[in-house]
């Protein structure tokens, strides 16, 4: 088999990009990337993290997010809008905890 090109996977027109399939208002997800990478006052961090959140804001007021930044949007989402009274949990670990009780 051939082996995939890396060239098919990047974005060659970003006005074709894909748009928000979240769910969430793109106004709530932008809070959400903005609130992980708020660095409490005071906080001693790393330049280098600090140097990635600055891109992960940056990445929000343009509208180009890569894929670390969409996990955590993700990550970010589920934490602030999963409801399990709504939502059924069918995932790995979690899902096997349930099954035990």
């Amino acid at each position: 088999t051939a082996s995939p090109d890396l060239a098919d996977w990047r974005v060659r027109d970003w006005q074709k990009r894909p748009v928000n399939v979240t769910g969430l208002p793109e106004g709530r997800l932008v809070d959400i990337g903005e609130a992980c990478c708020r660095i409490p006052e005071g906080f001693q961090v790393h330049k280098t993290v600090k140097k990635i959140f600055e891109g992960r804001v940056r990445q929000l007021s343009q509208g180009r997010i890569d894929w670390a930044l969409a996990e955590q949007l993700a990550i970010g989402s589920l934490v602030v809008e999963f409801d399990p009274a709504k939502q059924e949990v069918t995932t790995g670990l979690i899902q096997d905890d349930l099954e035990s009780d």
